[in-house]
């Protein structure tokens, strides 16, 4: 996947159990019609998992939601493990939760209807 084919990407630093420090790229890419009617997306964890894995869907919304929960629970998988993940080097923790679609939303992220 290239960037241009991802619309959903996040590049995080990662720690593995021995020490050792790199850079992670999660990725999601464009939700593609297949010929039996389903929909699939590209996923990737770059740097931690040597594979790009398809994704499916019974629409692209369903396959981009569906991708998005695959790779959280690829970076919750690898954090059981022992790997740590964070938003930049020296920077603050992150996790698999923030990167679930229905994970709680963040105060004054204006994802929130804040009408009254």
């Amino acid at each position: 996947m290239t960037a241009l084919q991802t619309p959903a990407r996040r590049v995080w630093h990662v720690v593995s159990p021995t020490g050792e420090e790199h850079q992670v790229i999660l990725e999601v890419g464009i939700p593609a019609p297949r010929p039996d009617g389903s929909w699939g997306v590209m996923t990737s964890v770059g740097g931690l998992d040597p594979e790009p894995r398809i994704i499916f869907g019974v629409d692209a919304w369903q396959a981009m939601s569906l991708g998005m929960h695959f790779v959280a629970n690829q970076v919750e998988f690898f954090s059981e493990k022992g790997w740590q993940f964070f938003w930049e080097r020296a920077g603050d923790r992150a996790s698999a939760s923030e990167l679930r679609c229905d994970s709680p939303e963040k105060e004054g992220t204006g994802t929130k209807n804040e009408q009254s």
